[in-house]
């Protein structure tokens, strides 16, 4: 019995695989025009997810996990590395599809970089939040599966 429970994935062994940000969208809002940007994530219990993420829920996720690391970082006792940097918003620069373009490739650096800090960080409950899905995350497609009865088509008359 005590041997199904550790062998079962439960919030305290899920962890973070391997993420990486495959694309971006565009998003019309009040403001104007945005860019959410989509991440493929495989976690610990093979399960894929497809997240998306703004820049701006990126630089949150960022000085959350920042504050909470740096003691750990800064430390080199720990075998830590620091956390790797994102550039931060552009001013006077306008919201385009090149820019979107330069942050895809800044982000998916980020995340890969982020996940190889130190194996701890991929199972921490601020990365663990961030990359779970939410109810505005796309679910991926899945075939519709239906128990098809041979029978059935049996009576039915093809015209030729």
């Amino acid at each position: 019995m005590a041997s199904n429970i550790l062998d079962c994935t439960s919030c305290g062994n899920l962890f973070v695989a391997f993420a990486a940000v495959t694309g971006f969208a565009e998003l019309k809002s009040r403001r104007g025009l945005e860019y959410v940007f989509v991440v493929e994530v495989f976690w610990s219990d093979k399960r894929t997810t497809y997240i998306k993420r703004t820049y701006k829920d990126f630089l949150r996720f960022y000085r959350l996990l920042f504050n909470k690391l740096k003691t750990k970082a800064a430390d080199p006792d720990t075998g830590w590395r620091r956390i790797p940097r994102l550039e931060g918003r552009k001013w006077f620069r306008r919201n385009n599809r090149g820019l979107a373009e330069i942050r895809e490739l800044e982000l998916h650096h980020f995340v890969g970089d982020l996940l190889r800090i130190h194996p701890q960080v991929a199972s921490d409950p601020v990365v663990v939040d961030f990359f779970e899905q939410r109810p505005t995350d796309p679910c991926p497609y899945k075939e519709p599966c239906y128990d098809i009865d041979e029978d059935l088509f049996s009576n039915i008359p093809i015209n030729s």
